[in-house]
């Protein structure tokens, strides 16, 4: 799921999850959990925070 939702080339993600909004959602929820295993050399894992994923909600969840 990781691999098909941060590759842009992937389009089985819109298969899965139809509407766009929720599908920008899942590809960006999808590069946080990507960013997990990816270290810059010499560099640190980036954690996913609170503030992060609080960010990400905030850009696609709005309070009407």
């Amino acid at each position: 799921m990781v691999f098909h939702g941060t590759n842009s080339l992937a389009d089985e993600p819109e298969e899965w999850i139809l509407d766009p909004a929720q599908n920008k959602w899942f590809r960006r929820a999808m590069t946080l959990v990507a960013d997990q295993t990816k270290a810059p050399p010499h560099g640190d894992i980036k954690p996913i925070t609170f503030d992060a994923f609080d960010a990400l909600c905030d850009e696609f969840i709005t309070e009407a």
